[in-house]
């Protein structure tokens, strides 16, 4: 039996500092999976555009990708979301 495809979900907001440790970390530990997916909510500090530069500079084997969402709904208010409350990624 061949193993199912697995894709890593990492949501993130203002980490850029930690990201270079987190990237170089995973290139390592996780090349089974399929491929990584980074959710930026709304991060002002280029941490997507870090990402970005790892996936270029990295020949890397795993699949990265970046989706940025928008952390505020079209009256300009924050979307927060409380445990227990649904929420939509």
């Amino acid at each position: 039996m061949s193993a199912l495809p697995i894709t890593l979900v990492i949501p993130f907001y203002n980490e850029a500092l930690a990201l270079p440790s987190f990237l170089s970390q995973m290139e390592e530990q996780f090349l089974k999976l399929e491929e990584v997916l980074f959710v930026d909510s709304g991060s002002n500090d280029g941490g997507a555009e870090l990402i970005n530069n790892f996936r270029n500079s990295h020949k890397s084997k795993l699949n990265i990708k970046v989706l940025k969402v928008d952390s505020k709904d079209k009256n300009g208010k924050e979307k927060i979301a409380l445990p227990g409350e649904s929420r939509n990624i």
